[in-house]
């Protein structure tokens, strides 16, 4: 009897941890990657290394977007001339 009530309890406190450990984080609150935010937030790094972290933040439209696509003809060498 008292191994079921000490199992039943083992799992209650397991599940409830694993409910803990999925949440997301909100704006403002420490993060390490984008996941880690709620949907509509990124993870703005505090430092340079996500092992550092930092902060969930809001995206905006007025966010600046850097495109590092890589272009599609390839076929073609680039062009290094200096313009003024």
């Amino acid at each position: 009897m008292m191994t079921t009530v000490r199992l039943f309890g083992f799992v209650c406190l397991l599940g409830g941890l694993s409910m803990l450990a999925s949440c997301k984080q909100g704006e403002g609150e420490r993060c390490q990657l984008d996941e880690d935010c709620t949907e509509g937030l990124y993870c703005e790094l505090a430092g340079n290394t996500r092992a550092q972290g930092g902060f969930c933040k809001l995206l905006s439209s007025s966010s600046t977007v850097i495109d590092l696509s890589v272009p599609q003809d390839l076929s073609k060498p680039a062009d290094l001339t200096q313009k003024d």
